[in-house]
């Protein structure tokens, strides 16, 4: 969770703080996350997903032969 939080506030989709806020924080960080919007998130983009990593495992299956 932390490396998935850290990517995300690195590539803009999120707001990510290395430990959890204090109360008196949570204003400002609900702004900023509002303020990123949502339009980024077509950047995690997982379209297809699946049949990429069928055909990855697929090919290393064959090459080990698992699979004829």
């Amino acid at each position: 969770q932390v490396e998935t939080a850290r990517a995300l506030g690195n590539a803009g989709l999120a707001v990510s703080i290395p430990r959890w806020p204090e109360t008196s924080q949570w204003p400002q960080l609900v702004d900023r996350a509002l303020a990123l919007g949502g339009e980024r998130w077509v950047r995690w983009q997982t379209s297809g997903a699946a049949a990429r990593a069928a055909a990855v495992i697929d090919s290393v299956a064959k090459r080990a032969g698992g699979l004829r």
